[in-house]
């Protein structure tokens, strides 16, 4: 396996809605080769195809999990643009759009099935913009385009609030239309802190193709000086691939967390499932 990366940055003073800034252009250019080898007789544990997003056009490795290494020779071609605060520095807007260029078909694949995607000489496009609203607001969006067939394969945009690290409230959409059924999917999900020692964790995120929950949580957090009390329900579906499968079933469990500060704990899969869940939550250190 190798792989080169090289870019280049070049700054202009501008302005953007009557305030000084900083604009950025960053071209990028990554380079990777990963030879073929035959894996069709190895076991696959926890192998997925990843959903396709900018930041996968700079992985060397387009499966989730380690039981599949994909085969690569292939060229991403990037750019992303920033507006900074001229003061501060602060980004206030970020727009980014690649593609991958593939110079020989993609062998390896996760159901050891090639089809016409893997003889495609180039990636659909993937791009990306985030903006800072305000101080406490912002908006995150991705996309992906796919030149082959003239399609949206994947729309997802983000709005969330975040005063700091204890308040925090994220509402969401996605769709994917490149998979078989297509997926429409809302997420709401928070981190708030009440009454000073209190707080309030909840997500909710549905599926309104198939009119069902993909997972629901609430809990309630206690913290003082010494030690940190969590009680979360969770209802869930729990089988990989089951956000695809229409009659797929649900787990539900009721979990605990205790941490004595300074000291150690028990229950940490609740830090594991907010930081998964909930986009921009901190696990606090103590």
């Amino acid at each position: 396996m190798g792989s080169a990366d090289s870019g280049l940055y070049f700054e202009r003073d501008t302005s953007l809605f009557g305030r000084g800034a900083i604009q950025t252009l960053e071209p990028r250019l990554f380079y990777l080769y990963q030879q073929y080898r035959n894996q069709n007789n190895l076991p696959q544990f926890d192998v997925s195809d990843l959903s396709f997003t900018f930041d996968q056009l700079f992985r060397d490795n387009r499966f989730a999990g380690i039981d599949r290494i994909g085969d690569a020779d292939q060229l991403t071609a990037a750019v992303t643009t920033r507006w900074l605060n001229a003061d501060t520095g602060q980004e206030r807007l970020r727009a980014s759009v690649g593609q991958i260029f593939y110079f020989a078909d993609r062998r390896v694949t996760s159901t050891g099935v090639l089809t016409a995607d893997n003889r495609h000489q180039s990636s659909a496009y993937a791009g990306q913009i985030a903006a800072a609203l305000t101080n406490k607001l912002s908006l995150r969006t991705t996309a992906t385009w796919d030149p082959n067939d003239g399609e949206w394969d994947e729309i997802g945009a983000l709005v969330q609030y975040r005063a700091d690290n204890r308040h925090l409230f994220n509402i969401g959409y996605r769709r994917r239309d490149d998979i078989q059924p297509v997926l429409r999917q809302s997420d709401m999900s928070f981190y708030w802190s009440i009454f000073r020692q209190y707080a309030l964790i909840g997500r909710f995120n549905y599926d309104l193709e198939e009119h069902r929950t993909i997972e629901a949580l609430a809990g309630l957090e206690y913290s003082d000086c010494c030690w940190q009390l969590r009680v979360v329900g969770r209802k869930y579906l729990s089988t990989p691939g089951s956000t695809a499968v229409p009659d797929a079933q649900s787990d539900q469990g009721v979990f605990f967390q205790v941490v004595f500060k300074g000291l150690a704990g028990f229950g940490g899969r609740i830090d594991s499932m907010m930081q998964s869940g909930i986009p921009g939550y901190v696990a606090e250190e103590f």
